[in-house]
């Protein structure tokens, strides 16, 4: 019963001559202000609840939020991670080609400069005039002397030079077009194919067009001798081009590898 209620049914007996006594307006009073404090603290509770409910409502909802966030920061992470490992293990993959590659060039270079020495050792000409064979036959053991050396050269590529770039090859072809640069694969493919072009490259080298100038204005052509030095050039130039390039491939600074400091 509410205060309107309770005023009514007052009324009711005042119209009807019904005297009350001040005992029971005032138990009507202490009624009707129960009531209103019942009813107010019953519409706080209900206001305050369905305040509680919309917030709980709000929490559950931004939890969820969070949580299909957290998923999703999660997954931009492990990939992320994964993307780094993968790079990770491509570098250490292409260092190591390099480095495959630097030491077979080493190798390379230390067998054309063994070759230098062989060349090196190929006898010259000279007239001995105490000889008793006459100049044709003194020229003629000459240049049997001389086509021996060259074949003892030339079986010396053909077994410690040949092998060393067949090597090179087919780590290129089996793993090199994959990881390599195209830098890295000409020097390479230069290095290999040098035995066809060492002579145009020297033309090159001094200024001369192969293909535009006349026969007669080149210099002498290619000789044998000529031809076995330039192993030992075109090693010495693929092995300090690799290292340069390895070097901007990977990223290595190589300040810090010169420094004094490192211990």
């Amino acid at each position: 019963m509410n205060e309107s209620e309770l005023l009514a049914v007052l009324n009711r007996f005042l119209d009807s001559n019904v005297k009350l006594s001040v005992l029971t307006y005032v138990g009507a009073a202490i009624i009707s202000i129960v009531v209103g404090a019942i009813s107010a603290y019953v519409t706080a509770y209900l206001k305050k609840s369905a305040e509680v409910k919309v917030l709980s409502d709000r929490i559950d909802t931004t939890n969820q939020q969070l949580a299909l966030q957290t998923d999703v920061v999660k997954r931009v992470e492990a990939e992320i991670s994964n993307q780094t490992w993968i790079e990770q293990q491509r570098w250490l993959f292409r260092k190591d080609l390099y480095l495959s590659i630097i030491e077979l060039l080493i190798k390379a270079r230390e067998q054309s400069l063994a070759l230098d020495e062989i060349i090196g050792a190929i006898p010259g000409f000279y007239f001995d005039e105490e000889s008793e064979l006459d100049e044709d036959e003194q020229v003629e053991n000459w240049e049997n002397l001389v086509s021996l050396s060259i074949q003892e050269c030339h079986d010396f590529v053909e077994e410690n030079i040949t092998p060393v770039a067949n090597d090179i090859a087919l780590l290129i072809n089996k793993q090199g077009r994959l990881f390599l640069n195209r830098n890295s694969l000409d020097i390479l493919a230069d290095f290999y194919n040098s035995n066809e072009t060492w002579y145009e490259k020297e033309l090159m080298e001094e200024g001369f067009d192969a293909n535009n100038a006349h026969p007669y204005g080149l210099p002498n052509g290619p000789c044998e001798v000529g031809y076995l030095s330039h192993y030992s050039k075109a090693a010495k130039e693929a092995y300090k081009m690799i290292i340069k390039e390895a070097k901007n491939d990977l990223k290595i600074d190589m300040s810090l590898v010169n420094s004094k400091n490192v211990i």
